[in-house]
């Protein structure tokens, strides 16, 4: 049977203020109510962030545009270094360095917007 079928069906009572917060999780991330349980299986059970300060959301989405352009000048230059028969090995280095720091921080990028975070003087 394909993944995209979805043959069960639940019905569950909650109490309002459950029913609330469950609603505005769901907004939170943009969900149908089936796809936010599915988005919560599949993805576990985290604290849903909404961030307010637009400034940390410009922060992000300027990182983010950064790494995509840097990760595109660094296939043009390794395009065009391998089009050449033997690219200096100090070159290659510095690049295959850069695009390894690169990837490590899209990595932690990701796992931030990701985590749970903390907030001090709250358990």
């Amino acid at each position: 049977m394909s993944d995209n079928k979805k043959p069960r069906q639940m019905n569950v009572r909650i109490s309002e203020s459950d029913y609330i917060k469950i609603e505005h999780q769901r907004e939170l991330i943009n969900k149908s109510q089936s796809g936010f349980i599915s988005h919560v299986v599949n993805n576990g059970i985290n604290e849903i962030i909404e961030i307010t300060n637009p400034e940390l959301r410009q922060d992000i989405d300027r990182i983010e545009k950064l790494l995509g352009q840097y990760g595109n000048n660094l296939n043009q230059i390794a395009k065009y270094l391998n089009a050449k028969e033997e690219p200096p090995l100090d070159i290659l280095q510095a690049i295959t360095a850069l695009d390894k720091n690169i990837n490590i921080l899209t990595t932690k990028l990701n796992k931030m917007k990701k985590e749970k975070l903390t907030i001090v003087g709250k358990s």
